[in-house]
């Protein structure tokens, strides 16, 4: 079976339709789920509908790839000109600080996967959230000015902050498990994140009310994993 991206004709459809093409690629494919066909240090591809998908994964997401098993990722298309590019993530947290990542000067995406891969999306977002600018030059590829850049540019992506989840000082826990969820990390990660978070404000008889308190509480869990 052939190995390819996306049918080349689907790119001048796109051009078509009034947005533009890489608006509406990436925008489109969000995740995949198929048969691992092959699996190389750098690349997977996967059976989706009859067409194998070739798609660049981080290390967390190449770890899960089995030839012949089910494989889900969450995925984002890069659009070039020449190009379209897969690139395939273990969960959405992973995906939205690509994302993130790939907005700052300098950063291209073989960067920001590298950064994702080397040190893992949680530690990234402590580094940025902490100005942690050193940590970040453990990824290969990262130098110090590198590492400045992201800090300093990416310094508002990742505060949380009530308004941010529209919970205006909400008491409820729940509010706390969405606030996680909205940020990327899965159902089971929020609940422990909560779980924790509750133990280590019970000495105060759970007088810390304020989401926001909570919440940074139980993100310092999930950002230490």
């Amino acid at each position: 079976m052939r190995s390819c991206p996306l049918p080349r004709v689907a790119w001048w459809h796109a051009g078509q339709i009034g947005a533009g093409p890489s608006t509406f690629y990436e925008q489109m494919i969000a995740s995949v789920t198929g048969v691992v066909l092959a699996v190389s240090t750098s690349e997977i591809t996967v059976e989706v509908g009859g067409v194998g998908l070739a798609i660049r994964p981080t290390s967390q997401a190449l770890s899960q790839a089995r030839v012949g098993k089910e494989i889900s990722l969450f995925t984002y298309l890069l659009v070039r000109e020449d190009d379209l590019t897969l690139f395939g993530f273990a969960d959405a947290s992973e995906r939205q600080v690509f994302e993130n990542l790939k907005k700052v000067s300098g950063v291209g995406p073989k960067t920001a996967m590298q950064m994702i891969s080397a040190l893992g999306a949680n530690e990234v977002r402590r580094a940025i959230s902490e100005q942690d600018a050193k940590a970040l030059t453990a990824a290969p590829g990262v130098g110090g000015k590198v590492a400045q850049r992201v800090v300093l540019e990416l310094a508002n992506a990742f505060v949380v902050t009530n308004a941010a989840f529209g919970v205006n000082g909400g008491t409820d826990w729940s509010d706390v498990m969405s606030a996680l969820t909205n940020l990327g990390w899965g159902e089971r990660e929020a609940r422990e994140a909560v779980q924790h978070a509750r133990q280590s404000l019970s000495s105060e008889d759970d007088s810390v009310t304020d989401v926001g308190e909570r919440l940074r509480v139980a993100l310092s869990y999930v950002n230490r994993r």
